[in-house]
């Protein structure tokens, strides 16, 4: 399944990882920061960064306007949460025209097996090696 992001400046995912799919995300325009337990990657546009199962991880839209980037969830659910609780907005437009369904997408992460560690500015620990 692949889907957009788009985040304005500053706006940030929570920190959380994926049980059962790995994630890859292709930035599009603007930029990313994305904070893993290995490391930190900032992407600019054609930049990648491959995220696996079981791996903490948050999103930042780090640029200073629209940031936007294609992810693409494997094997997944996903397509089911974006579908139940992703907000139509137009192509020009962030935030999109209306707010998410927090609880509904609480309940869909956790079917799909996404766990949640903490709110946007959480990040995750780095692992010693």
């Amino acid at each position: 399944m692949f889907g957009a992001l788009c985040f304005s400046a500053g706006a940030e995912s929570p920190l959380h990882l994926h049980t059962k799919y790995s994630e890859l995300i292709y930035v599009l325009e603007g930029e990313f920061t994305i904070y893993t337990d290995t490391g930190v990657a900032t992407l600019s546009p054609g930049g990648s960064v491959f995220i696996p199962i079981n791996t903490q991880h948050m999103v930042v839209g780090s640029g200073e306007g629209d940031n936007r980037a294609i992810t693409v969830a494997s094997p997944s659910g996903f397509a089911e949460l974006i579908r139940s609780v992703g907000t139509p907005g137009s192509f020009d437009s962030i935030p999109p025209d209306q707010s998410n369904e927090m609880s509904l997408f609480l309940k869909l992460s956790e079917e799909i097996g996404d766990v949640l560690w903490g709110p946007p500015g959480t990040r995750p620990a780095m692992k010693i090696v």
